[in-house]
């Protein structure tokens, strides 16, 4: 079966980490963003892709929108 994509912001600590660590490790793909988008990568957490997203500012999110579904094979329709 194939499990839901995950996308959480500030997977570089408390809440965000503790749920990208969660997801990624029951299966599911996750986009994991933060400002600090070299300590997400350093978790090298499986099946996840990690991107500089800045919450405040949200002309930062739509150039991410479309990564996921492309990288990972997931439909965009």
């Amino acid at each position: 079966m194939i499990k839901p994509l995950v996308v959480i912001t500030g997977a570089n600590s408390g809440v965000g980490l503790a749920c990208a660590k969660l997801y990624t490790s029951l299966g599911h793909p996750a986009l994991l963003l933060d400002l600090n988008v070299d300590a997400v990568s350093a978790l090298n957490l499986n099946n996840a892709i990690c991107e500089h997203v800045d919450v405040t500012d949200p002309d930062s999110f739509p150039a991410q929108s479309q990564k996921p579904s492309v990288s990972m094979g997931l439909s965009t329709a």
